[in-house]
């Protein structure tokens, strides 16, 4: 298995909302971590997870509307 995750890098505009979820089989995700815009100008990286994500699957999405 992985090593745990505790650190996203990314680089994009106007993130609203990044979503982190692990999935033991990479068919079922459960979400283990949310960040939502505080500010103007979004979410920017690198973003620090309280938590450290260990799964053998893991999903990362950025929302934003700004595409």
């Amino acid at each position: 298995m992985p090593g745990p995750v505790c650190r996203i890098d990314f680089d994009t505009a106007g993130t609203e909302r990044v979503t982190v979820e692990r999935s033991p089989d990479a068919q079922r995700y459960e979400e283990v971590a949310a960040l939502t815009a505080l500010r103007p100008g979004g979410v920017r990286g690198p973003v620090l997870l309280s938590d450290p994500v260990r799964a053998r699957a893991l999903r990362i999405t950025a929302e934003s509307p700004n595409q």
